[in-house]
């Protein structure tokens, strides 16, 4: 969106990924494969996945384990509420034995969801609304309000 004007924008309606586990990337591999965007898993990986919110286990290693900074990124009230999910999501996982490192995505995703915010404010013109679908989720039996985090 870098070349979208400030305030340039009079309604944004939007459905951008939840943090539900569901990998987008995967999800059109076909497509990729067919108009010649991609020749390869590895290159779905640094074309798309790269670009992608981190809302599935399946995101690069590498970005999922840079935790500090999404999370510093993050204001001190949000940080706080966050840890107790993502304590959660660990012993959630130990408990059941799951495979699954669900805990090394909420950081990312929240950090990643606040710069779209951010530039969707920085687009939107004063007072234009703003209608974004988003789901909580329900990792490991943790529940996630997404809404409310996000409303941050």
């Amino acid at each position: 969106m870098a070349n979208v004007r400030d305030g340039s924008c009079f309604l944004c309606v939007t459905s951008p990924p939840y943090l539900n586990n569901f990998d987008f990337a995967e999800m059109t591999r076909m497509e990729l494969y067919f108009w010649k965007y991609a020749t390869s898993w590895g290159e779905i990986t640094e074309l798309v996945r790269r670009k992608l919110i981190v809302n599935t286990t399946t995101a690069p290693t590498d970005l999922k384990k840079q935790q500090e900074p999404f999370r510093n990124s993050l204001s001190p009230s949000l940080r706080t509420e966050l840890e107790t999910v993502v304590a959660k999501l660990r012993a959630s996982r130990k408990e059941r034995g799951g495979s699954k490192d669900y805990d090394l995505l909420v950081y990312p995703y929240f950090s990643q969801m606040k710069s779209v915010i951010s530039e969707l404010a920085r687009v939107l013109a004063s007072g234009a609304p703003l209608h974004m679908l988003v789901a909580d989720a329900a990792l490991y039996g943790v529940h996630i309000h997404t809404e409310q985090f996000l409303a941050h």
